[in-house]
């Protein structure tokens, strides 16, 4: 059922997994784990800085927010991956001057995971700080990607307004699946709206944390849910991990009329990216997310946010509201691979 977005702990993308079918979630503390060192988060302490460059490397591009006249990129200082690590880092800017932003973009890159990027409602260290927790309340997310590049423009009446003194905060999942070091940052570039106060932009997201896939198997997983209000979707972002294959978004009156209006046939985690749709949800009407899976291993794969791990949720981006909003059910399970 519907549901309203709580503080959680075990996270999911965008922050589902502990809202049960037909009920809202318990909040939590979401505090985020220290850093490496065992320093608090609040200290600022940095991860690894990055080694003396070759003389033929690029300089790295300046951390901060760099306004320019139609586009601002928000930047992060430079982070270390060693071989195989797996990392979950935050890093927070403040901005000076009000922004009003109608468009997103984001390179991508083999060792992204995820990209959740918000507006803080509560204070971040600023910079660096290893955080392993995906989302916290006090975030409202402004754009969300995944491996791949990926971009995002609102309709022209639409946007996010950014007051002068919001803390803007990028939560990364890294891994470096490669045998040599990576030391890079991570750009977002932010479109400058035209707009002086353009209807706000919301997230509304759709999906499970149920998930169990059986080994050396084809699986579905299925997250059936009712709307209880009136919600225009602008853009999706279909979310799952190294073993989806595709995801496909239903909606009808009834379960036995379902019309597909969303699919993502194959789907690839290394080009995860947002897609422009045009969807009005009226209440009482009936939603279903799809999600496929290949499991090739010899044990159950279950939900979480490691790469190893998997997820089944459909981000979508909404007009005309704030804040995070979630449809989500119990996920229903089944070797039925047909259409």
């Amino acid at each position: 059922m519907f549901v309203r977005l709580c503080a959680l702990h075990a996270l999911v993308l965008l922050a589902l997994c502990a809202c049960d079918s037909g009920s809202s979630g318990n909040e939590g503390d979401a505090q985020s784990a220290a850093p490496d060192d065992g320093g608090d988060a609040a200290n600022n302490d940095q991860p690894d800085a990055e080694p003396d460059a070759e003389p033929d490397d690029e300089p790295a591009a300046e951390p901060g927010i760099h306004v320019g006249e139609q586009e601002v990129v928000f930047q992060t200082d430079t982070f270390t991956l060693e071989p195989s690590q797996e990392r979950y880092l935050c890093y927070a800017v403040t901005t000076e001057e009000e922004l009003v932003i109608d468009g997103y973009q984001s390179a991508g890159a083999p060792y992204l995971h995820h990209v959740v990027f918000s507006r803080a409602t509560a204070p971040e260290p600023e910079g660096w700080s290893e955080c392993d927790i995906l989302f916290r309340y006090t975030w409202q997310p402004l754009f969300i990607t995944g491996a791949g590049a990926s971009g995002l423009d609102f309709p022209e009446d639409s946007g996010h307004k950014i007051p002068a003194g919001t803390q803007l905060v990028v939560q990364l999942h890294l891994l470096n699946a490669t045998e040599a070091p990576v030391n890079e940052s991570v750009a977002i570039t932010m479109k400058r709206s035209s707009s002086a106060d353009p209807k706000p932009i919301g997230t509304y997201a759709f999906g499970t944390s149920d998930v169990q896939l059986p080994p050396s198997q084809e699986s579905v997983l299925e997250s059936v849910c009712t709307m209880e209000e009136t919600v225009q979707l602008v853009a999706v972002f279909p979310h799952m991990h190294l073993l989806g294959t595709s995801m496909t978004f239903e909606v009808g009156k009834s379960e036995d009329a379902m019309n597909m209006v969303f699919k993502r046939d194959p789907y690839n985690f290394d080009d995860q990216h947002v897609e422009l749709i045009d969807l009005t949800l009226e209440p009482g009407d009936v939603t279903r997310v799809r999600c496929s899976y290949d499991n090739p291993h010899d044990e159950t794969i279950t939900f979480g946010e490691s790469t190893k791990n998997e997820m089944c949720f459909l981000i979508g981006f909404s007009a005309d509201r704030e804040g995070l909003m979630t449809c989500t059910s119990s996920g229903t399970a089944s070797d039925d691979t047909g259409d």
